[in-house]
C-alpha cells in the first residue's frame, strides 16, 4: 500500500495500558459526531455540490477506513472503539454545541473527538476547555487554534496560511519565469 507507513514488527511485550483519557490496553475511544440527516443549513449548503451521503453512509465509510487502518497500521495491540454521536442541533446553534460537547467527554471519556457542527465554534471550544482532542471541530483564524492548543486541530489550513503558501509559491515559482504554457497572446508579456 502506497499510504502505509515504516513497516514495524508488531507489538511483542506491555502496550503501556491505559496511557490518556480514553486510550486503554485494548482499545482507543473516538467519538465521530455527526449533525442530523435532515440539518436544512447544511442541505442547502451541500445541494449546489451534490453532497447527498446520509449520516449512515457516512459511518460506513468510516468505519471501512478503521478497518483498514486496524489492518496496515500499528495501534499496539488496541483496537479502535468507533462512537457515532448524532446531533439534535442545527449547524449554527451554539447552544446544543456546547451541550454535546460536555455529554460526549461524560458519557464516553474519548481519546479524541472527529468533526462538528460547521457554523459555530462553541463545540470545539468547550471541548478544549474540557481537554479533550478534537480534530475538524471548528476554527477560523490560527489565532484561535492557538488558543485552544494543544486540543483542537484542523484537517486543513486556514485562509490566512493558504494565502501565505500561494504568495510563496507565486514568488518562488512563477515571478520572472516565461509563462510558456500560457497562450502565445500572453506569453512575451
Amino acid at each position: 500500500d502506497y499510504f502505509s507507513p515504516f513497516v514495524l514488527p508488531p507489538l511483542s511485550g506491555d502496550n503501556g495500558g491505559a496511557t490518556d483519557q480514553g486510550v486503554t490496553a485494548d482499545e482507543i475511544t473516538i467519538v465521530h459526531y455527526m449533525g442530523p440527516d435532515g440539518d436544512p443549513i447544511i442541505n442547502y449548503i451541500t445541494d449546489a455540490i451534490k453532497v447527498d451521503d446520509t449520516n449512515a453512509q457516512e459511518q460506513e465509510v468510516v468505519s471501512k477506513f478503521i478497518e483498514y487502518f486496524e489492518t496496515y497500521y500499528e495501534f499496539y495491540g488496541r483496537s479502535i472503539n468507533y462512537v457515532v454521536y448524532e446531533s439534535t442541533g442545527l449547524a449554527n446553534d451554539e447552544v446544543t454545541a456546547r451541550a454535546d460537547a460536555q455529554r460526549i467527554v461524560e458519557e464516553y471519556q474519548p481519546f479524541a473527538v472527529i468533526g462538528g457542527p460547521a457554523l459555530t465554534n462553541a463545540f470545539g471550544d468547550e471541548l478544549a476547555a474540557l481537554e479533550t482532542l478534537c480534530i475538524s471541530c471548528g476554527g477560523g483564524s490560527p489565532d484561535w487554534f492557538a488558543e485552544r492548543d494543544p486540543y483542537v486541530w484542523a484537517i486543513d489550513g486556514s485562509a490566512e496560511q493558504k494565502q501565505v503558501h500561494v504568495v510563496e509559491f507565486i514568488c518562488k515559482q512563477l515571478v520572472g519565469k516565461p509563462a510558456s504554457h500560457a497562450g502565445e497572446e500572453v506569453q512575451n508579456i
